[in-house]
């Protein structure tokens, strides 16, 4: 998604802006929420981030998280065990539910697990419960592995899920 601000309608060069994949998901995922579809309206304006912009956010403690380049709370870096470098919370959660096996169990509700982990379950009478409850397992199970200590896994790529 590319975006052009009106500077060429003023007689200089526009600039362009190049949207991260994560703000583009966000915003698509956003947009097509049902109460979007009823009749809200979104609007975004950018602009140049500046230098006090910056400090403000590094006041903040915001950061930009190493993985996907958006800027993140220093709290939610996870240090994976045998990473290069830190994750995100919400790219760690995007990369696991890629790895998940959904089933529809005896009383025709779902469940849903990460493969390799079944430590992290969700379960729900339909497929966006389900989801939504595998999202907070994802969070509170690495919650509870940074307050004892231990160490988060690496996820499997797609690579080397062939």
């Amino acid at each position: 998604m590319m975006i052009r601000d009106r500077a060429s309608e003023m007689g200089r060069a526009p600039e362009v802006y190049q949207l991260s994949d994560t703000f583009k998901t966000r915003l698509e995922d956003f947009l097509n929420r049902k109460e979007m579809k009823i009749g809200y309206q979104a609007s975004i304006r950018l602009r140049k981030e500046t230098e006090e912009d910056r400090q403000r956010l590094a006041a903040a403690g915001m950061v930009l998280c190493p993985s996907c380049g958006d800027r993140v709370p220093k709290s939610s870096l996870l240090r994976l065990q045998g990473a290069e470098k830190d994750c995100c919370l919400t790219e760690y959660v995007h990369a696991a539910l890629k790895l998940t096996k959904i089933s529809v169990i005896e009383d025709e509700s779902y469940i849903e697990i990460v493969n390799g982990n079944p430590e992290v379950v969700g379960k729900g009478k339909t497929r966006d419960e389900c989801r939504h409850a595998l999202v907070e397992s994802i969070k509170k199970w690495i919650a509870t592995q940074q307050q004892n200590g231990l160490t988060i896994p690496l996820l499997p790529t797609a690579e080397d899920e062939l």
